[in-house]
């Protein structure tokens, strides 16, 4: 019943277009999905119930002081940072930002890296936060690289879920930090790291604003392994970003599996509208794997989490170079239909209709529904990993079944009493698609030839 109360007074909401002030008078968390606190929690390493009291606090959906809201929790993170910084004689984060790439990462290898693998390790444990963390005796390599961390989470929330100037600001800022800390941390992980910029043949969005082709920019992860490696390209769904695909899977970089991270067309930076003519922007990504001496090409998976799961099934479906795949909390069918806007947040239904390029509610719902996976699932010739939670509150969770059983070579790993993406099991699916993955694309770890 609390349940059925929940989405009737958001679906309201959504509908009257009263969010806004319902936020105001009883903060956002209400009126987001119920996953957030969670997917925001583990990727940070934050106290849940800390998320929480910030979801309470923050009472605008505006997009200047959503991204304020976040982003003063970002700044007090990378003021810790500076502070450790600045007890190594180092500059401060946001010289480092500005200096030279060779330099900055010099510092970051000098100053945090003592704690990078300990930290990379540890990553996706759902405890919250680390005890060590706070403890008086904490190494400041350790204090540091998680406030690192932290700051990079809290402005990804800010930046959340993209395209508006504000937000995108952050997102931006979530993204150099980022990729500074994980440039800064290759040496010691033993990982090569590399931004690729691929030119998008997508019809439509093929020129930028400034007259040269648009790009898709992926973030490659690859262990240091003297031969050429299987390559996973993994993609996330509306709203989320490369950093909260890689630093998990950080941990499992010991695998052998070269981790190329990719954000879903039409969301922050890259060009839209979504439609299924964008599985070419993918398809050049696979491109460029393909042809890097670093990579086999014969050994290629793809990895999609929530709507991002659309592409993994159609890359598997229609791209023979891909030979295996995994769909996390996909949409395939019912998930795509207008009875699925039943308990949705507003600033999700917006967010899908500035994605997709939809003018009206009735445009939306076509729009999606072109997006169904119905006949094109039983083409899927490859292994093909479906993982989801059971009560999934995003999602329909029979489309994760049906996508399972449709599929030939399907496979279901479906967690009871979970929601989205399973995020409750976070580390036991997590782990079980590395495995999986490293199995069919016959991936060694570094270490054997």
């Amino acid at each position: 019943m609390a349940t059925f109360a929940r989405d009737l007074a958001v679906t309201a909401r959504a509908l009257t277009g009263t969010t806004e002030s319902g936020a105001r008078r009883h903060g956002v968390g209400r009126y987001l999905p119920a996953l957030f606190a969670d997917r925001f929690a583990l990727m940070g390493g934050l106290d849940r119930d800390e998320v929480l009291a910030h979801l309470a606090a923050c009472r605008t959906f505006e997009d200047a002081g959503w991204a304020a809201f976040w982003s003063a929790l970002a700044e007090e993170q990378i003021g810790r940072a500076d502070a450790v910084l600045a007890r190594a004689s180092a500059p401060s984060i946001e010289a480092l930002l500005a200096a030279e790439p060779g330099e900055a990462a010099g510092v970051i290898d000098r100053v945090l890296g003592p704690a990078a693998a300990t930290w990379a390790d540890s990553r996706g444990r759902r405890t919250g936060a680390d005890d060590a963390d706070e403890a008086d005796d904490a190494d400041d390599a350790t204090q540091g690289l998680r406030a690192v961390v932290r700051a990079i989470t809290y402005l990804f929330a800010a930046g959340w879920p993209g395209l508006t100037p504000h937000r995108l600001a952050a997102y931006r800022r979530s993204r150099d930090l980022f990729e500074l800390v994980l440039h800064g941390l290759a040496d010691r992980l033993d990982v090569d790291v590399e931004v690729l910029l691929v030119d998008d043949p997508t019809p439509g969005v093929a020129t930028g604003p400034d007259g040269r082709p648009a790009q898709v920019r992926a973030t490659a992860v690859l262990p240091r392994a003297g031969r050429p490696l299987p390559g996973v390209l993994v993609t996330n769904g509306l709203e989320g970003t490369v950093q909260e695909l890689l630093l998990p899977l950080i941990r499992h970089r010991d695998r052998g599996l070269a981790v190329v991270g990719v954000e879903m067309p039409g969301t922050y930076l890259h060009p839209g509208p979504l439609s299924p003519a964008s599985l070419a922007a993918y398809t050049a990504v696979v491109d460029r794997l393909a042809a890097d001496p670093r990579l086999d090409p014969d050994r290629l998976g793809a990895v999609g989490f929530s709507l991002g799961a659309t592409w993994s099934t159609r890359l598997a479906a229609e791209e023979p170079r891909v030979r295996a795949a995994v769909s996390n909390g996909g949409f395939y069918d019912r998930s795509l239909r207008p009875v699925a806007a039943w308990g949705m947040p507003e600033i999700m239904l917006t967010t899908l209709a500035e994605v997709t390029g939809a003018r009206h509610p009735l445009d939306l719902v076509r729009r999606l529904r072109r997006l169904a996976l119905l006949d094109l699932a039983e083409r899927v010739d490859v292994p093909l990993l479906v993982v989801n939670g059971a009560d999934d509150t995003l999602a329909d969770a029979r489309d994760s079944r049906d996508l399972a059983e449709a599929a030939p070579l399907g496979e279901l790993l479906l967690y009871p009493g979970d929601d989205h993406c399973a995020m409750g099991h976070y580390d036991d699916w997590l782990a079980h698609t590395v495995d999986w993955l490293a199995a069919r694309l016959d991936a060694q770890p570094p270490g054997r030839g």
